[in-house]
């Protein structure tokens, strides 16, 4: 019983204090200071964020087998919700595909397959083939 109360204050005070954490902020700031944009700044950002996503999601899921193939998901995940959300370096991107190669970019970062300097190296390379070449 005194867990149970125990619980139940505590979602009280979170529910009451809340709300008042959200009226008095800024406008431009971000709620308990968790700030995605910072998290999507550069190709390393975002491949150290899936390291960290992929660990919960293995601590959480219980599924040990399947880390390497979960961090390629996450990284190509976070990659479309970068996309979706405007966020650092996926803000100005157009194409579906070309966040797709960044993801799996990040996956061969986040997996310790490539460098991050050999991944950009073939980035770039790739967006200058796709470029229109101008006459």
């Amino acid at each position: 019983m005194k867990k149970l109360l125990k619980i139940v204050l505590c979602m009280a005070v979170l529910f009451i204090s809340l709300p008042v954490i959200v009226f008095a902020q800024e406008g431009g700031s971000i709620l308990l200071g968790f700030d995605l944009s910072s998290y999507f700044v550069s190709l390393a950002a975002v491949a150290a964020f899936t390291v960290v996503v992929t660990n919960v999601l293995i601590n959480l899921l219980k599924i040990p087998k399947f880390k390497q193939l979960l961090s390629w998901v996450v990284a190509i995940a976070l990659a479309f919700l970068g996309w979706g959300l405007k966020l650092g370096i996926f803000s100005e991107m157009v194409l579906w595909w070309w966040v797709l190669i960044h993801g799996i970019g990040i996956g061969l970062i986040a997996n310790g397959i490539f460098d991050i300097k050999v991944v950009q190296a073939i980035l770039n390379f790739i967006g200058n083939l796709i470029k229109p070449k101008e006459e």
